[in-house]
């Protein structure tokens, strides 16, 4: 009977320990905080990304700069001059092979449209040649054509062409 009174005691006492500790425990802790996470931004679309869904033309990035436009009057004379993968520029005219898949489809006067083996894709002239200007326009056929403004009937554009130098007269 003696030990059964001395394990209850131990058994009693480990008890009052745990319970003791317990809310201790639960008195000295710290109060919560209550932790939110950050709101989530909301995804804003823009109309580029979401033109190819409806069949429009995207303005993706790629590897190829257009360098500047040459507009003529029969659009499939115009130009494009165009530089692939940092590469030299080469001048491109509408409906031929930039590089081996790509082709040039349009051009328009601040950007052209490209097709990457089927898919239609829009690269712009750089803000940089807009400002300064550096968009050329040839109308070779058509006087008084509305793609250049103050343009009436009489004027056309002609290239400017360095001076010839002077004949030797005993070549012949």
């Amino acid at each position: 009977m003696k030990r059964i009174s001395l394990i209850l005691s131990i058994v009693l006492f480990i008890v009052l320990c745990v319970s003791t500790s317990f809310w201790v425990l639960q008195f000295m802790k710290p109060e919560t905080r209550k932790i939110s996470a950050p709101p989530m931004a909301k995804p804003v679309a823009s109309v580029d990304s979401v033109a190819g869904l409806f069949g429009g033309a995207m303005a993706v990035n790629s590897n190829y700069q257009l360098k500047g436009i040459v507009l003529a009057n029969p659009n499939n004379q115009s130009e494009a001059i165009v530089a692939v993968d940092g590469k030299a520029p080469q001048a491109v005219t509408v409906n031929n092979e930039i590089s081996p898949g790509i082709k040039l489809s349009e051009v328009h006067s601040d950007y052209v449209m490209i097709l990457d083996n089927g898919v239609s894709k829009r690269v712009d002239l750089p803000l940089e040649s807009k400002a300064t200007g550096q968009i050329a326009s040839i109308l070779d056929t058509v006087p008084g054509h509305p793609a250049l403004p103050g343009a009436n009937g009489n004027q056309r554009i002609r290239p400017q062409l360095p001076p010839l130098p002077p004949r030797n007269p005993n070549e012949k």
